[in-house]
């Protein structure tokens, strides 16, 4: 992989370890892969800027469901063939919503945002939402929907990896 784009990020990002020389990691490009000097991005700056990735592609899915999209075997149990009931469609509101919630805080963490958390309550946010995605990857691993199972397993792991990546780092 050709992770050179990465330079282009914002210094602030690019030397976090600096600011915090306690924190060693490994990092996606550089020479340095323990201290991560000389380094484009840090794994949980990646692992950060991959999880909001991924809840675009979520949230996206869910305001399809929202719309109508004929969708509904691929989400809720996949109980519901084409378009999702009212009360399902509402649901996904408020899961676009807590989407969006969570790609915020983490945007906040790389500095995208103002952060609006103290570092204490930042850091129990961050581990209140791996036990969200840890929720997600049961559910979606025990949902009776093959279709669901398929897509969506998978999607719930990368969440809950990259989540504990950002709680142990951030």
């Amino acid at each position: 992989m050709n992770f050179s784009i990465l330079a282009q990020l914002p210094v602030s990002m690019q030397v976090r370890g600096e600011k915090n020389p306690n924190i060693h990691c490994f990092c996606l490009a550089g020479q340095n892969a323990l201290t991560s000097k000389n380094c484009s991005m840090e794994i949980f700056e990646f692992s950060a800027w991959l999880n909001v990735s991924v809840l675009a592609v979520v949230t996206a899915f869910q305001v399809a469901l929202i719309s109508g999209a004929p969708l509904g075997e691929y989400a809720f149990g996949g109980q519901n063939k084409g378009v999702l009931p009212r009360n399902l469609r509402i649901g996904s509101v408020i899961t676009s919503f807590l989407y969006l919630g969570i790609a915020g805080h983490y945007l906040a963490q790389l500095g995208v945002f103002p952060k609006l958390l103290s570092p204490e309550l930042n850091q129990a946010a961050n581990w209140v939402i791996v036990g969200l995605n840890g929720l997600a990857l049961i559910m979606n691993t025990i949902t009776p929907s093959k279709k669901e199972r398929m897509i969506w397993s998978p999607v719930a792991l990368v969440l809950v990896s990259t989540s504990i990546v950002i709680a142990l780092n951030f």
